[in-house]
């Protein structure tokens, strides 16, 4: 069994591999996140959330857009947030 994990660590296809699940994952849980707080600070938008996040893969998007989210004043910038996904995901 020892070999085999050697193996594995020292496989640099693996261990992108692993890496790529890895991020995909932790993209998974930016975009529960973004559901999850849409849904508590601004419940008319949950759908429109849940449309957008989707469209979102890279991180470094769902975080700026996650933050964004969390300290936008009211529903108006909110749904713009939202939508002004559109442009990132291009």
């Amino acid at each position: 069994m020892d070999r085999l994990d050697d193996l594995l660590e020292q496989s640099s296809y693996i261990q992108e591999k692993i890496a790529e699940a890895k991020e995909k994952g932790i993209a998974e849980g930016f975009q529960q996140a973004l559901i999850i707080i849409t849904k508590q600070r601004f419940p008319s938008l949950t759908e429109l959330a849940q449309e957008q996040v989707v469209k979102l893969s890279k991180l470094y998007a769902l975080d700026m857009i996650l933050n964004w989210l969390i300290t936008a004043p009211d529903e108006v910038k909110a749904q713009w947030l939202l939508n002004s996904i559109d442009n990132l995901s291009k």
